[in-house]
């Protein structure tokens, strides 16, 4: 998929999943701005947001699948995983 369609279709999704986890003012801020954004517009600033969110699953993935808790699991290892595609499909934009 390529950039656009991955924001189009995911972002949303992506950005409710982590806003159900967490109660991190930053990292809800950066969700909502994931939504808010366009490639290829803002591309620098949205590169920002995916480091700083793939940082935040970096520090708190191995919680959310040992959680008994988290009943979404798949739900974080999709949006792990889409973040970190977007990131890579990004920098190989240039």
């Amino acid at each position: 998929m390529s950039i656009e369609t991955i924001l189009a279709l995911e972002a949303e999704g992506l950005s409710t999943t982590i806003s159900d986890y967490t109660r991190d003012n930053y990292i809800l801020s950066y969700t909502r701005k994931l939504i808010e954004y366009e490639y290829p517009k803002d591309k620098e600033v949205l590169l920002l947001i995916i480091e700083k969110l793939v940082s935040w699953y970096a520090d708190n993935y191995e919680n959310i699948l040992e959680s008994r808790y988290i009943t979404n699991k798949s739900a974080h290892t999709k949006s792990y995983e889409l973040l970190k595609e977007l990131r890579v499909l990004i920098h190989k934009a240039g």
